[in-house]
């Protein structure tokens, strides 16, 4: 299973690492350990086309950003697969990377070749954003359809209690220091091994309180059926999501 990761979205860390990327700045020291040799060579192949430099820039980023602050962590988690697996709403607030870069000087023809999303297909590699006055709308979602969410990942066979509590934890972060949030897919191991050398906050239940455990779990189960009273009096037929009657009565 994919191992999604979310990363607090520094602005001052990204100018520095684009300046660095395109040769007008130095990368920061805590960077050395897996910074490319020839960022010009990368930039080339990125101009010509080349998705996996496109992919090697953009979890780099990914990297430098985890240098700075925590990394959320685990399976079934991220923003693509949230928007694709659990709730479509999620996508309204997301951004392809190439906008970071694009503000800060890199050229049409290397953007060009940069991933809207992450693909599961292609491996490790960073993927879309959310901007830093797009969180609150986030937690917002996250708050009203949490019921929602936490079925869906139930039955995409996700465990909703470490996801959600996760998710919120990531989000809760961001809006504390004033920050976005930046995906990766496969940037650290299962067990939070990090390249990159910073903290890395990998989900489980065990750090989730028992009683918001059992809470999440409750949200999480499918809807009972209706009992022979209700559905005598036509009441299983109401769609507990929205309380309106299928035919629009």
């Amino acid at each position: 299973m994919e191992i999604m990761s979310l990363h607090p979205l520094d602005s001052q860390v990204v100018e520095q690492f684009v300046a660095a990327v395109i040769g007008r700045g130095e990368p920061d020291p805590a960077w050395r350990a897996w910074w490319p040799p020839r960022t010009s060579d990368l930039l080339e192949r990125m101009r010509a086309g080349d998705e996996r430099a496109s992919n090697e820039i953009t979890l780099r980023l990914a990297y430098a950003l985890g240098t700075r602050h925590p990394t959320f962590a685990a399976p079934g988690f991220g923003l693509t697969l949230w928007e694709a697996r659990v709730d479509r709403g999620v996508g309204m607030y997301l951004r392809p990377p190439a906008r970071l870069f694009r503000e800060l000087g890199l050229d049409l023809d290397v953007l060009r070749s940069m991933p809207i999303r992450v693909d599961t297909n292609l491996g490790l590699m960073g993927g879309a954003f959310v901007p830093a006055h797009l969180v609150p709308r986030v937690k917002e979602l996250l708050q009203t359809r949490e019921q929602r969410m936490a079925r869906r990942l139930r039955e995409a066979e996700h465990d909703p209690v470490v996801a959600l509590s996760l998710f919120n934890e990531a989000v809760d972060y961001a809006l504390a220091q004033g920050l976005g949030l930046f995906e990766a897919l496969d940037g650290v191991g299962p067990d939070g091994q990090a390249v990159f050398g910073g903290q890395v906050i990998v989900g489980s239940r065990e750090r989730v309180p028992k009683r918001e455990r059992k809470r999440i779990e409750e949200l999480s189960k499918p809807p009972k059926k209706p009992g022979l009273l209700q559905r005598m009096l036509g009441q299983g037929d109401q769609d507990s999501a929205n309380g309106h009657h299928p035919s629009g009565t």
